[in-house]
């Protein structure tokens, strides 16, 4: 799958969810090699086209890697 489709095909899904007064909230791991901020920050910019509030939050803001805990 190429990476935009991947982004389109994540937002669709994203965007179909009910809110209901809460906050949906979605996380997009991976490896620090693969940079996942970057795949994260793509589904963002489409979310928010598509008319969804998003507030994107860096996994490196809270979380310790394995190797240094």
């Amino acid at each position: 799958m190429a990476p935009e489709a991947l982004v389109d095909e994540l937002a669709d899904l994203i965007a179909t969810r009910p809110i209901a007064g809460r906050a949906l909230r979605v996380a997009l791991d991976g490896p620090s090699c693969t940079d996942p901020s970057t795949l994260a920050g793509a589904v963002g910019v489409a979310l928010q086209a598509r008319g969804r509030p998003v507030a994107a939050i860096r996994g490196e803001t809270f979380w310790r890697d394995a190797s240094l805990r």
